[in-house]
């Protein structure tokens, strides 16, 4: 669809979103749904599950708001029901505080879907101990890492704001940081240490 129809259209697995102006009469999502349909490629889509184009939508428990473009703002959030699967399955977890590599690898993938939306690649950092359970098999205990992931996964289910992405160039002067650490593993000898150094300079 995007190479043959220039329609403006994303996947992921099985589902189907498009995006366009008003103007556009929802033709770049009626053109997708003609060309995967029985006239061409023979994969029609389930009408049940057809959401109508809005200047605000949920896709994948992830809301794309346009309604503030005029103010040069597109905002990012989480619905309710995303963060309160999340809360739940970490709840069960602190409750019998056991992680097994399965549910790590369920928890990994909701709240990734939760927070990459907001913090891009950044907020993958505190889900690192749960990723590793993933691949533990022989395992379920709940680590001092695992616990603090945990919780800072269940903060953010309740405070996380919504994320506004300016449409144009700000005219504010840049703030720069300056970031450097190190640090040595948790070892037989004693808890893990380090440093975190910064300068910050804001004109």
């Amino acid at each position: 669809a995007r190479r043959l129809l220039w329609t403006v259209a994303e996947h992921y697995v099985d589902d189907f979103d498009t995006a366009e102006p008003e103007y556009a009469n929802c033709s770049g999502q009626h053109s997708l749904a003609d060309l995967c349909g029985d006239t061409f490629f023979g994969f029609p889509f389930d009408d049940s599950k057809h959401d109508s184009m809005d200047e605000s939508n949920e896709y994948l428990g992830v809301v794309t708001d346009f309604s503030r473009t005029a103010e040069g703002l597109i905002l990012m959030d989480v619905t309710k029901k995303r963060r309160k699967k999340i809360k739940d399955l970490i709840s069960e977890i602190q409750l019998t505080q056991r992680l097994r590599s399965g549910a790590a690898s369920s928890l990994f993938g909701k709240a990734r879907f939760m927070m990459s939306p907001c913090f891009g690649c950044l907020g993958k950092a505190c889900l690192q101990p749960i990723m590793a359970r993933e691949h533990q098999r022989s395992t379920g205990e709940i680590t001092p890492d695992l616990a603090d992931s945990l919780e800072f996964i269940e903060f953010l289910c309740n405070h996380l704001p919504p994320t506004e992405l300016p449409l144009t160039p700000s005219e504010l002067e840049p703030v720069i940081i300056f970031t450097d650490a190190e640090g040595k593993k948790r070892d037989s000898q004693g808890a893990p240490t380090g440093h975190l150094g910064f300068v910050v300079y804001h004109p």
